[in-house]
């Protein structure tokens, strides 16, 4: 059975337009087809019915393929543009190729016509795929972004290097630095040192062997010297090595009471545990 094809055809030539429609019925294609060969005529059948392909003679009475081609670009129709004919040099074919155009050949050659459109329209259906991928991606990271800028407690990312690429409100209010002077610190500047061993111990046991680690307590030091306890979890988002810190933490400060009991406690805790190695 035919394949239904949409064809816009720009030609100030009936013949030559039925020399095109022959070629796809020929090759198993339906083909509804409008000629049409004035800038409005074409502004027109743009506007007014949608189209799977649009094949153009290089000039026609008013306008040329360039033109035709820019007025697609203009409207952000993505539509395979094939170029049919005689009168056309190959540095303004390879002109027209960089503008955008899939495909040219002359009349002549018009055995290439259908190899022309399959392959136009599986560029098209690709970058249209990207397209509504990348639209995906934009609208999903605005989401994260909005639900991170969002959270109550402090939200950071730490890239391999232990270096801070990624901040909140209330992570920058926790520490009284800026976003941009975040930037240019690691998390173990934020740590006062006599909490890096036992974070060690939590990134190596817990962190690097299954993808995250419990609710646990530190200290930060805050960007004026004052010390501060927070509850923290740390989670990776890439494969680890030895050598690499995990991605994303999120920190929160507990009320004083518990903070307080708490630290006691884990710092007990931790002062069983056998000393780390050091990495």
């Amino acid at each position: 059975m035919p394949a239904p094809l949409k064809v816009l055809i720009v030609d100030d030539s009936e013949q030559d337009a039925l020399l095109i429609v022959r070629e796809l019925q020929q090759r198993g294609y339906e083909p509804a087809y409008e000629r049409v060969e004035t800038p409005k005529a074409i502004k027109a059948a743009l506007e007014q019915k949608a189209w799977d392909v649009v094949i153009s003679n290089f000039v026609v009475s008013q306008c040329t393929a360039l033109e035709v081609l820019a007025l697609l670009q203009e409207k952000n129709l993505d539509l395979p543009f094939i170029i049919v004919s005689d009168t056309m040099s190959e540095d303004i074919a390879l002109q027209a190729m960089k503008a955008g155009a899939h495909s040219f050949f002359k009349k002549k050659n018009i055995k290439l016509l259908v190899p022309a459109v399959e392959r136009g329209l599986r560029e098209v259906t690709i970058q249209r795929e990207r397209k509504r991928a990348e639209e995906k991606l934009k609208v999903s990271e605005q989401n994260y972004r909005e639900l991170y800028e969002n959270l109550r407690d402090g939200w950071a990312q730490i890239d391999e290097y232990g270096r801070i690429v990624q901040s909140n409100p209330a992570f920058r209010q926790m520490t009284g630095y800026s976003e941009e002077e975040l930037l240019h610190l690691t998390y173990k500047n934020l740590t006062p040192e006599k909490w890096h061993a036992i974070e060690n111990r939590i990134l190596n046991e817990q962190v690097r062997a299954r993808g995250y680690s419990n609710l646990y307590e530190k200290e930060y030091r805050r960007k004026d010297g004052t010390i501060f306890p927070i509850e923290l979890r740390e989670l990776t988002t890439f494969p680890m090595s030895p050598s690499r810190r995990p991605g994303p933490s999120c920190a929160r400060s507990p009320s004083a009471s518990r903070r307080r009991r708490r630290l006691k406690f884990r710092e007990k805790d931790f002062a069983l545990l056998p000393k780390p190695p050091m990495i």
